[in-house]
């Protein structure tokens, strides 16, 4: 049986000249990926950083894990 409240998070961030940006995926009880561009200067490792933090911060919030652990239920 699979563990429901498992997540997979898998990122990276990257920057040229110009531009830098940071893509995500989460899979297993959180579905979801995403992909965004970082205003300012980064360095490549600070996009990776960003794309972890942005990560997280979504699988929490569509995590039923996370709903459990701070009593919140969905509506």
């Amino acid at each position: 049986m699979p563990d429901t409240d498992k997540i997979i998070i898998y990122v990276d961030g990257a920057r040229d000249d110009q531009i830098a940006g940071l893509g995500y995926s989460i899979s297993g009880a959180v579905e979801c990926e995403g992909r965004k561009y970082l205003t300012g200067y980064y360095t490549s490792m600070e996009a990776e950083f960003h794309a972890l933090i942005e990560a997280v911060r979504i699988a929490s919030k569509r995590s039923r894990f996370f709903e459990r652990a701070v009593g919140r239920t969905r509506g």
